[in-house]
């Protein structure tokens, strides 16, 4: 074995090692600090307010590491000490959620919406819980209601709003979803993943003109994305508008040709290059 060699898997063995010692180290201070909670409840009296946050932490930490049974037993002692804490109900609701029991989860999340009834995650726990008890239409109301009072929600609500809205046995449920989508995407200043659903909806329910709009409003903003270039010139010429996507294809063309060697090079681009070829066979033909 040559000794570039050698040393080349030696600096891998090293790499490897301290990827799993973080790993472990990261379950350890966990560990450590979950043991340093239950030495500072020991030594606090059952009704202090400070056994409280004690107590609702190591539950939180026991719940991220799915040791459910102690979670519970730890939000159960809060539950004893305060019967309407709402960080305890929350977690307890979450804790269930993540067992995907969801009718508990729905019953933990409902006794913390009777005390306050805009509190957000525990309108996302009960939604979440709702569809998993086959409750669609009651899931997409409950959503819709916690984004309304998010201040700054992300393209996964939306997206995660618009996925319950399909499993609803309404006729009308993908324009609902699109049109949750496209509301998201302008209060968030048109982020590309919600497009991308909305437009996969659009073509799934034959809508090929609304799609060719879609992408270009998004290329109006990114034209940098040739991957939504060759989806606009396939819909064009889906839809006998060959000239259209001939002068698409040549647009492709013109940037690939403009990007830097490397990227040129790399396999995502590559891929846009062969499939612009093949299509450019319309254009030639």
């Amino acid at each position: 074995m040559s000794g570039k060699s050698w040393s080349a898997k030696r600096a891998c063995a090293a790499v490897c090692c301290l990827l799993w010692a973080g790993v472990i180290f990261a379950h350890s201070d966990h560990d450590v600090e979950i043991d340093q909670l239950g030495h500072q409840l020991e030594e606090s009296s059952a009704t202090d307010t400070d056994a409280l946050s004690l107590l609702l932490r190591r539950a939180d930490l026991h719940r991220q590491q799915a040791h459910w049974q102690a979670a519970l037993a730890d939000y159960r002692a809060v539950e004893r000490i305060q019967v309407d804490n709402q960080r305890m109900l929350l977690g307890t609701a979450q804790l269930y959620m993540d067992q995907r029991e969801f009718l508990a989860a729905s019953q933990w999340s409902e006794r913390l919406l009777s005390i306050e009834s805009d509190h957000i995650q525990a309108l996302l726990v009960q939604a979440r819980a709702q569809t998993g008890l086959g409750n669609p239409q009651r899931a997409t109301d409950t959503f819709a209601r916690a984004i309304k009072l998010m201040e700054t929600p992300t393209p996964e609500h939306f997206l995660e709003h618009a996925q319950i809205v399909l499993q609803t046995s309404k006729e009308n449920a993908a324009a609902e979803a699109i049109a949750i989508v496209d509301a998201g995407a302008s209060r968030l200043g048109h982020p590309v993943s919600l497009h991308s659903f909305a437009l996969e909806r659009e073509l799934e329910q034959g809508q090929e003109l609304a799609a060719v709009e879609r992408i270009e409003k998004v290329l109006a903003r990114y034209p940098v994305l040739l991957l939504w270039q060759l989806h606009k010139a396939e819909l064009l010429l889906s839809l006998q508008r060959a000239d259209e996507a001939c002068l698409t294809l040549k647009n492709v063309e013109n940037k690939l040709q403009q990007l830097p060697p490397q990227r040129g090079k790399s396999r995502a681009m590559q891929a846009v290059s062969a499939s612009a070829a093949q299509l450019q066979l319309s254009c030639s033909g």
